[in-house]
Parts: structure tokens; sequence; C-alpha cells
């Protein structure tokens, strides 16, 4: 059969359109018994186009693509010809793979000098996609011929003249090494995919193109018997029947499923001792731990017995050893993650830190002798440590054999729209309003977009939209790049290359693995996750601040302090780990969780599908609902979750209770019915239904029982990594908590200060009152610090100063002591920073506000320092004595604070110097008002009041000549703008003065297609609000003497005549019982009423508190 030899698929990036899915199918349905492979330099495609060959049995023709130099054998053809190998059995495949992980030129060298790959198990072809001179091919051909080394050259009609193949063809009969064999090129699998391919190469290429001239294609799958015809003269006859001689001797098998797994000892009898290392360090474990009793070693002999049976015991070994050497450098760890906290061995390993048997953790549902899976233990390092335990892992167990894993980034339906109506010329303006039709939803497909997208439609009816759409759902899913998976790395017992192929990095770093995830399992090599996480860095910095007052350890967090439940009643979880969305505060709030149980529920419930049963568990909870359980034998399990079916576990547990299943047998029950496989279902009902029978249920029971948990195991969350990721929570509540100085300065080091995030920090930070000072050149280091009650930003904050010029300037304040004067500041950055942009940033971001001289001043008076530091060199202080040569400072006022605020947010990413809504915190406290950064992150139509400074009106006419205004505010942490609509405007346009503090109520806005906007709704004067606070925190006492009985009515007539907001407590006396008037509960308190007041009975009998 004649197939085409020179295969892309779409891991050659931007060069194919061929998924390989598709090209095998398509290829079964034309009859193709044979299908081949060969991509650039890569065997990314090979497990997935295997494994695909075999379920439509076909035969995989595996290659490689890679580039031949001709100019290296015949000095005058300055060309480029792909050189393809295809593997003729196992070995070549190994050879594959091993040539993909190097160069062009190593393969060469080694073919062709030390004779490493043998044609016994590859074929080597050069396609000939030009045409050489005679003289030129035939030294080709000779080069190879001379040295007896087995080569084709490919002839393709589609590429070559057919009077030029008729030229060429004396020469193939001169030689007994080189071949001719028929080639085809593929690169899509029809005709009119041809132009989508075209598209791919401008966007590899960056360049443009006119879309509506592409026309169809040659390079697509045509019928078998097509390419028998195209090779009809003698010379591709011959070509054609090499090449069905050439895939008769091309079988590959590929050992899929094995088990892969390193040596920890590399004695021999390893597994022997594995098992006898892990069960030793258990043991010991055990009683470290104090867990001595039956139980847990019944446990362990189980966990144990399965681990060994299964052949882990390595496994657990090699985690148990990462994990050593992160505890040994003091690198933290989470608490676990995922299914591994239900094993028991990982606790007593510390891998993880909960106990499985006190917490009801299941190790079935970890590892099941039942499910022939590999296990999966995820580690959870700080972000900025990671780094450190590959390196650990790489140097324990050599380069050969740990890697990183690849995968790739596809064409989701923005990217791919943005590329191709990029190469087709569009304008930025067009090209974002045709990405801004695609609906806002993860994963949404461009049908799935065009059904729900009426501008789309309406779009798709124009050019050049209607071609750039056709061509964006014809790429749309295509591998665009290479990358590397955030978290996996591979180890093995033999080297890697034995397996996949691999991207080569330095000497220091990982290798990365051509094979993405799924490719790595099926191939059967060890993968575990590496994660590194942000909130552990977090807690890490907490930690280490800390420390440098106090010892202080995770393990000294109590499990119970009130404080630190009550942030999650609050809802006051920002910067919390899983907790900070605003619906899982809401949800917080509703539980009111008082234990690290209830925190787990909340994780579990948090998420699609059981989130409908949060309302139903909080009033439960709460004992606003009864608590109902399908059938009694479920109690006890569900009890903790008040009869709703939160976890996985749960599911297992009622099938063992119910239908007496081992819970192994209940875990293939639960994998069954979350990944709704249908037939496995109805065969594990059956023995469901029978072993409930068996128990003396009834019928009608069981099958109500089956029910239930059917319902919720489609979405039944695993217990075990809610339950560790909840203590992370808990632990960062506390040190939140109770050391919030440290807390939030490691937060602030792990974002950007002028990010949405960076800027909620700040602005919580000083809600709770906590300090942020501005750098301060005299006193900051280049990171920031806890300097007694505030946290000091260091000088790294300020943009636009070199990190060299920052260290500079600290390092010659340690040495000559602090900065006196501006000029100090100059000479000390030396010649190499002489430029006025380096000062500017000092002066504006407020660094040098110790010099005692206003921003304003120090900027006019810079020019003339760089000016005597320019003609004078560092022999200013000669000129002190002259007064005409001295440098004279300005003295002049200070900028206007909008535009200190504007530098400082331009200089920091936040603003540093007092607002003057600043005295009013502790008022917008009490009163939970937001602010203003706050309602800008919330959805449309969302209200809330906060307290703001205005500092400019900006006053337009509407179409209709009403008036309007944009306003230029601020607060603490927001600089923004908000408008005024006309109606409004008219109402409060006295009341607005630039410069002066106000309370508004705001409203989020967002017209499609734009940014989001506030208006403000409504205003009030500062000085009223206080006054109406003052008066809800203040109460009147009076007190009421015997001797003053007769003027009682008096006082009830003053009272009832100024009606208020403060509270009035009448007080008799000499009994000195206080109560409350219903009719005269509060008064407007003003200094004429209490004067009266004091008139009446006396100063000493009136108090206000």
């Amino acid at each position: 059969m004649t197939i085409a030899l020179d295969v892309k698929s779409h891991y050659s990036f931007l060069s194919s359109t061929l998924s390989i899915p598709s090209y095998v199918k398509e290829g079964k349905e034309r009859g193709y018994r044979t299908l081949a492979l060969a991509d650039d330099h890569s065997m990314m495609g090979a497990i997935e186009f295997y494994q695909s060959c075999q379920m439509e049995e076909i035969n995989p023709i595996l290659g490689l693509r890679m580039a031949l130099s001709v100019q290296s054998i015949v000095p005058e053809v300055l060309l480029t010809l792909p050189f393809l190998i295809f593997a003729k059995n196992e070995k070549g495949y190994r050879d594959l793979l091993e040539i993909a992980s190097g160069s062009d030129e190593d393969l060469f060298s080694k073919w062709m000098g030390q004779d490493v790959y043998s044609t016994e198990n590859s074929a080597f072809i050069i396609n000939l996609t030009h045409e050489l001179s005679q003289q030129s091919f035939e030294r080709l051909g000779n080069y190879f011929e001379q040295r007896q080394k087995s080569l084709y050259i490919g002839l393709d009609p589609f590429l070559l003249r057919e009077e030029y193949i008729s030229h060429i063809q004396n020469a193939f009969s001169q030689w007994v090494y080189v071949k001719p064999i028929a080639m085809r090129k593929l690169r899509y699998l029809k005709a009119n995919d041809g132009p989508a391919l075209s598209v791919l190469h401008a966007i590899k290429r960056s360049e443009e193109v006119n879309i509506q001239q592409l026309r169809p294609g040659n390079d697509y799958l045509r019928e078998p018997k097509d390419l028998e015809h195209i090779f009809d003269s003698p010379i591709l006859e011959k070509a054609r029947i090499n090449l069905e001689n050439l895939l008769e001797e091309c079988h590959v098998t590929i050992p899929l499923h094995q088990q892969l797994l390193p040596r920890f000892f590399k004695e021999d009898q390893s597994h022997e001792l594995a098992s006898q290392k892990l069960r030793a360090l258990c043991q010991k474990a055990l009683v470290l731990k104090n867990c001595p009793s039956k139980d847990y070693q019944e446990r362990l002999d189980m966990e144990l017995s399965v681990i060994d049976s299964m052949g882990f015991s390595d496994y657990f070994l090699i985690v148990w050893d990462i994990m050593r050497y992160a505890r040994e450098s003091k690198i933290i760890t989470s608490p676990g993650r995922g299914s591994a906290a239900g094993a028991l061995v990982t606790y007593l390993l510390d891998i993880t830190t909960i106990d499985p048997l006190k917490n009801h953790l299941l190790f079935e549902r970890f590892l099941n002798k039942d499910r022939r899976t590999m296990p999966d233990i995820d580690l959870d390092f700080p972000d900025l440590r990671r780094e450190e335990i590959l390196r650990y892992v790489l140097h324990k167990y050599g380069r050969e054999h740990v890697a990183q894993i690849s995968t790739v980034g596809t064409f989701q339906v923005r990217q791919a729209l943005r590329d191709v109506g990029r190469v087709a010329g569009l304008q930025a303006k067009d090209l974002n309003q045709l990405t801004k039709q695609v609906p806002n939803r993860l994963g949404i497909t461009l049908l799935e977009a065009f059904k729900e997208s009426v501008g789309l439609r309406r779009l798709a009816e124009q050019s050049p939209y209607k071609e750039i759409l056709g061509i964006a759902k014809k790429i749309e899913g295509l591998a665009r790049h290479p990358s590397t998976h955030a978290a996996g790395v591979i180890l093995s017992e033999a080297p890697l290359i034995h397996y996949t192929a691999l991207f080569q990095k330095e000497a220091e770093q990982l290798s990365v693995s051509q094979l993405q995830m799924r490719d790595i399992e099926q191939v059967g090599l060890l993968k575990i996750d590496f994660l590194g996480l942000r909130n552990l860095t977090t807690v890490e910095l907490t930690l280490k601040a800390i420390n440098r007052k106090k010892t202080f350890a995770l393990q000294d967090i109590p499990m119970n302090d009130k404080e630190s439940f009550h942030l999650f009643q609050e809802g006051d979880t920002t910067g919390i780990f899983q907790f900070e969305s605003d619906g899982i505060r809401r949800v917080l709030k509703g539980m009111c969780p008082e234990s690290i149980e209830d925190l787990t529920a909340v994780n579990a419930l948090y998420r699609p599908g059981p989130m409908e049963q949060i309302s139903t568990f909080i009033e439960r909870k709460k004992g606003k609902k009864p608590i109902e359980y399908v059938h009694p034998l479920l109690e006890p399990i569900l009890s903790s979750t008040y009869g709703i079916m939160v976890y996985q576990e749960q599911v297992m547990q009622v099938a063992q209770a119910v239908a007496g299943f081992s819970l192994a047998q209940a875990d293939l029950l639960r994998r069954a019915m979350s990944k709704k496989k249908h037939d496995l279902i109805a065969k594990q009902k059956k023995s469901f239904l029978s072993g409930a029978l068996k128990k003396g249920l009834t019928e009608e029971e069981a099958e109500k029982i089956f029910q239930f948990i059917e319902q919720f195991a489609n979405y039944g969350f695993n217990r075990s990594h809610a339950m560790v990721y909840s203590l992370l929570a808990y632990q960062m509540a506390y040190l939140k908590c109770h050391y919030p100085l440290e807390f939030y300065a490691a937060l602030l080091e792990s974002v950007s200060l002028k990010s949405d995030k960076g800027r909620l920090y700040i602005a919580e930070m000083r809600r709770r009152s906590l300090q942020i000072k501005g750098p301060d050149l005299n006193s900051s280091s280049l990171k920031d610090s806890i300097d007694g009650e505030a946290i000091c930003m260091g000088l790294a904050n300020i943009k636009r100063l070199p990190r060299e010029l920052m260290e500079r300037l600290i390092s010659h304040r340690k040495e000559f002591g602090p900065y006196k004067q501006l000029e100090d500041v100059v000479l000390a950055a030396g010649k190499k920073f002489l430029n006025a942009s380096y000062f500017e940033a000092l002066i504006l971001s407020g660094s040098l506000d110790f010099l005692g001289e206003t921003r304003q001043s120090l900027l006019e008076t810079l020019p003339s320092i760089l000016q005597h530091v320019s003609f004078f060199g560092y022999q200013l202080n000669l000129l002190e004595d002259d007064p005409e040569m001295s440098i004279t400072y300005s003295h002049a006022e200070e900028m206007p604070l909008l535009k200190r605020l504007e530098n400082e947010l331009e200089y920091l990413g936040l603003m540093v110097t007092q607002n003057p809504v600043s005295p009013y915190q502790q008022m917008a406290k009490d009163e939970k008002w937001g602010t203003l950064l706050e309602i800008s992150s919330k959805k449309a139509n969302y209200s809330e009041w906060a307290l703001f400074t205005l500092h400019q009106i900006e006053r337009i006419k509407t179409k209709t000549g009403e008036l309007m205004a944009f306003l230029v505010i601020s607060d603490q942490g927001c600089l923004t703008q908000a408008i005024v609509f006309p109606k409004l405007y008219y109402r409060w346009m006295s009341l607005l003065k630039e410069g002066q503090v106000y309370l508004g109520k705001f409203k989020v806005g967002q017209s499609k297609g734009r940014e989001k906007s506030l208006s403000l709704q409504e205003v009030s004067d500062i000085n009223e609000v206080e006054k109406v606070y003052k008066a809800k925190h203040t109460t009147l006492y009076i007190n009421l003497l015997p001797e003053n009985e007769g003027k009682v009515n008096q006082i009830r007539r003053l009272i009832y005549n100024n009606r208020g907001q403060t509270p009035v407590v009448f007080v008799k006396q000499p009994q000195r019982m206080a109560f409350r008037d219903p009719k005269l509960s509060h008064v407007f308190l003003s200094q004429s009423l209490i004067n009266e007041l004091k008139r009446l009975i006396g100063d000493e009998n009136i108090r206000i508190q």
C-alpha cells in the first residue's frame, strides 16, 4: 500500500493542522492499513499515535523529521533538506527517542562517523524537496554510496517535475546503497484545510497574509488508490515498491502500562530492602507519635501489605526522603494534598500531618489493590523554594533519571481569533471588537460562542470576519507552543530516554519529557507533582519574621483558637488559602465555623454541584431544619454533615455499612459513579442490592439508598484533600490573627503593590489600624521590613531605580552614616547614576522626606545640584564659603495632595501620604462601610457606602444640554474616578467642593465591552456624618435625685423636644437604679441642651460617655 511518509501533526508547531485522532480515524475510514508520522524534532505525539492506530488496527510507522544541511556534503548547495528516520522495531524506536533528544548535527555525526544507528533498526530518508543540479544530486548520492550507508531519497511528483525525475533516474541505477522511495507530503486532512496551514505559517513568521485569496492545497490525505496512480513512471514505480517493502519491515511494539519505578536502594533484592526499611520507619514513628494502640498497628499492617504487594515500597521511601530533605533544609510543606492524607503510612513518614484514624480518612480512597493505578502523592512547597527541592532530586537520582513533564499551549477561541485576525491585517480596535463578542466562559468552543453571541453571528456575515472565523474554527484546539507542566516531575530506574524523548536543558536544570502527562502514565513512569504554593511562601516568611523575636513553629498553633475561628465567622479571610473569594466568605458568615471539621465541610461544599446543599447544611447546623437520614444505618456516617453526603469517603462508608462492601470494593463503586461509567454502575448496583438484602434491608430500602448515593457521588469531594487544605487555611488565619504585621509583610512580598490584590491587602491593613510606612533612604533596606508596629517599605519597591543604585546608596549609608542633604545623595550615587530621573523617583516616592524639605522644593533644587556636580565634580564642600556658588534650596510650598498621591501611585504602586479620610477610619470600621477598591472589584449593580476625598470636579454638558460631572476621588487605598449623572449632580452640586471629605454611596456600572465604573448615588458632608456617628455611639446619663423630683417633667419636656439619635439612660439615686424610658429613649445632643440640663439639676448630675 502507498502512503504519505512526510507526515507532520500539530506537534510540529504551526506547521500542520493534523490532530492525531482525526488523522487516524480518517485514515481508517479511507481504507489505510498503515499510517506514518514524522514530526519536526519531536516525539511528542508518538504514544498518542501508536495507541490511536492500535485502536483502529492500523500499523503505525513511527518516525522523526530532522534537517540535513546539504552544504556540509555539497559545498556549493546552500540548502537544507528534510532528513526522515523511521523505526523498524523497538530498538529503532529507542533510537528515535535518543535522536529527538539531540541536535541535527549530533544525529548526522553519529550516523556517519560513529556508525551508531543501524539500518537493521531504522530507515533513513533524504526527502528531495528541491531540484538539485544533476552534478550536485550525484555528488550527494555518491557521498553515501561510497561510505556504504543505506539511504533512501524521497521522490514526490508534486514537488519535482516529471522531466527532472527522468533526468536523475540513471544515477539510481549506478547505486547499490542509495535507493529511491515514493514520498508524499501530508499536512492536513482535506484540500480546503490548506488556507488554515498558510495562516499557521504566517503566525509562525509574524507575517500578514490576504486570507481572502488563499486557496485549497495539495498536501491533504488522499485515497490510497489515488496515490498509487501518481507513481506510474518506471523510476516512480520502483520508488513505490521500495516504499511498500519498507512498510513491511516496520513493526514497532511499544511496551505500555509498565511499572517503571526507580529503586530507593541500588543493592540486590532492593524490593525486600525497601519493604523492610519502610516498615522500620513506620514502626518507629508509631511510638514517637504516641500511636501504640491495636487499631493503629492493624491499620499499619494492612497498608504495608497492600503497598508491598503492589510493589510501591520504593515509591514511599523516595517521597519520604524528599520530605526529610525539606525538613532538614527548613523548607516548610503543606499538611498534605489529595487522598494521600488518608494513609497512615504517609502520616507516620511525615509526608502528611493529619492523623487519618482520628479524622476518619480512608486508605482505600488513596490506594486500592483492586484498582491497579499508581499511587499519587503530590507535594506542596513554598513557590520560591521549589527549585531547591528539584535540585536535590536531580543530584540524588541523576540527570538521566529525572525530568519535568511537557505540556502544550493550544489555540483556545480568543487566542485563535487574535492570531488569525492579526495575520489577516485586522486593526487592534477591530480585533478587540471581535474577541469581545466571545462569551467570557472558561473552555468555551467557537461553536458554542457562535450559538450564544448575536454579535459574533452578525460579524460572521461580513468579510474579512467570515474568513477569520472559518480559519479560527479549523485551528481551534491545535497545539500552538510547547510548555512545561507547572508541577509534574518523572523519575525512572533506567535512563528516561528509553521511554521518552527529552527537551534538553542546561546542566543544573531538569530536562523536560517530550511526552505529556497522559502518555507518561500510559508508559508507566512514576510521576510526582512538586507544587510551588505562594501561600506556603507567605507562611514561611511569616514564621521567619516571628522567629526573629521568639521561637515559634506551626506545631505550636492550638487547634481551638477562638479568635482564628472568629476570623472565618466574619468572612475576614483576605490572604487565607482557599477562602478568599466573595462567595465562600458569604458561606463562612452563614455557617459560622467553629472547628477544622466545619472548615473542611465549607471547603468541600463550595464547589459546583454541592453548592446547592449549602443552605440546607447551614439551616440544619443551626437547628432551623430537622436532620433527616434516608435510613438509620446512615446516621453514624452522615451525622457530622447533618445528613448530607459531602465527601467521597462517605459514599464508600455507606456502601460498606449497607451492602457489606469492603472499602476497596466501595472505592470501585465511587469511582464508577463519579466517572458516570454506566456499565460498571449497573454491575456494582447488582452487588450492592444483593449485599443490602443479606444485611436485612428490604429491596425498596436498598434501592432508595443506592439512588441517594448515586445522586451525590457525582460531585462528592475528597475529604482528605479538603481537610489538609482547611488545616493550612486555619494555620494562616492563626498567623493573621496573632502576628498580623508579620503576616501582612509576607503577603505583600508575594504580590505587586500596584495589583488589585496588593492594594486590597494594603487597604485591609489600614482598616485594621496597621501602619505601612513609605520607603526612607536613611532607614529602609532593600526589602520590606518590620519596624516596631509598622511595615516599612523597602527601596526595591521604587519603580525605575536600578537595583545596583539602591544597593550602592544603602552601602554608602552604612559606611558613612545617614544622608543630611540632597547633594549627599547625588554624590553617593556616583557618575554612573548621575541621572535626574533616578533622584526624581526618590523624591516623588517620599524616600527623601527626612531631609525636612518639601518634595516640590527638592524637585526645584535638583537641577542646580546636578549642574554643580557636573561642573565641579565631587568638590562641592569647597563651595560652601562662597555664597554665590553654594547650593540654595527653593523652600517651595508642597505640591497639592492629589499630585503627591498620583506620584506615589506611579513610583510605589500605593499611596503612603495620609489621606484626609484617615482620621475617620474607626468610624468607617464601626459602620461597616466599604472602600473604593473593594467596591470597584464587585460586579455590576453592586452598591455600597465609602468615605472619599474629592480632588477634582470636571463638569461637562450632555447632548441634551444637562450638566453632569466626572470626579477624581481617593481614599487611603485607591485613586479613581466617579461619575455623577445629571439628575444627581443638580441635587449635590452645591455640596461638592474640591479638597473635602465625604461619605458617598457608589454603584458599580459596566457597559458591554467596557471597563467597570463607579457612579455616585448619594453623598453626605463628613461633619454631618460624624455628628450622627457620635450621637449613635454616645450615651447621656441623667441622675435623678430626690430633691430634683419636681423638675422631672421639665427634663422630660426638654428631651421630648430634642429627640434624636443619642441614647438616654436615667439613674435613680440613691438606689443607683438605671432605666430607659421608651418614649424618651433618644435625644439630639446639642450644647444648648446640655447647658439647660446642667442649669436645671447641676453639672454633677449630667454625664456623657
